[in-house]
């Protein structure tokens, strides 16, 4: 784990400018008229019945879809695009603030966490179940070997066979924390599928105010039009960043995310 100010702060501005120009042009992209999906053998098949989103309530066929973008109406990824991504690698890295707080558990590989929480689904090729995790893998993986410096042995974070370490949980849950977004209001988030929820060093109060203030925030930046500035800002992480420190500030709405973000950007130590 980063220790010194400097680096925490400096660490950040390399992570939000790496995913601005590394791993946000995947989620700005099209997908496929014809996704195609990959066995562990490399042979693949058409999947069949592609969901590409809806508009105005009707599931968008290709062409409509392909229109639709072009003419601005919806994103190219409204459910599995920048503001997921982007948000999935700033939870990733305040889980691990949070996670060090309350167990003492540490993680020499911050960088690599965050940016393979932001790659999780760049290699998605529809808005339904993920059938591309070991395509996002690949990316990711080719992605961090052209990285001087990265940390190489980091690439268990986003193997599946590695529930167990500490990155691959925080990850996880990265990712489960922003299934908030698509859900309805008549339904319930299954707040057991997080691990740190089942850790029992973390008082439960503690665990439940995160979790109330992340879906307080994803819903503020699901916003339509709040989500579509932040999404062509052009620096998506730090304005997700710069909303977070604005809304507490302005509303004291958040006041454990906002305390992990100071840590975790180097405003203050731990």
């Amino acid at each position: 784990m980063i220790e010194s100010i400097e680096e925490r702060e400096a660490l950040q501005l390399r992570i939000g400018r790496a995913i601005e120009e590394n791993v946000l042009p995947y989620y700005r992209s099209l997908f496929p008229q014809s996704p195609r999906v990959y066995d562990d053998h490399g042979a693949s098949r058409i999947l069949p019945n592609p969901f590409y989103g809806f508009f105005n309530g009707v599931r968008l066929d290709y062409p409509t879809y392909v229109a639709k973008v072009s003419e601005g109406c919806i994103p190219a990824r409204a459910i599995h695009g920048p503001m997921h991504a982007t948000r999935v690698a700033l939870w990733a890295g305040l889980l691990t603030v949070f996670r060090e707080r309350h167990t003492g558990i540490k993680t020499p590989w911050l960088f690599e966490l965050q940016m393979a929480a932001a790659f999780h689904d760049a290699g998605r090729q529809d808005e339904g179940s993920d059938e591309w995790e070991r395509e996002s893998e690949r990316i990711f993986e080719n992605w961090l070997g052209s990285i001087p410096g990265a940390g190489i042995e980091a690439l268990a974070i986003l193997q599946l066979k590695s529930d167990n370490c500490i990155e691959r949980q925080i990850l996880i849950d990265a990712d489960i924390l922003d299934i908030q977004r698509v859900l309805g209001a008549d339904t319930q988030f299954d707040r057991t599928r997080l691990s740190f929820w089942n850790d029992a060093r973390i008082p439960r109060r503690t665990k439940d105010d995160l979790i109330d203030e992340t879906s307080a925030f994803i819903h503020l930046t699901e916003t339509q039009e709040l989500k579509r500035d932040i999404e062509e800002s052009g620096a998506v992480y730090f304005h997700l960043m710069h909303e977070l420190v604005h809304a507490h500030r302005t509303t004291s709405a958040y006041p454990i995310l906002y305390d992990l973000l100071e840590e975790l950007a180097g405003k203050r130590n731990p």
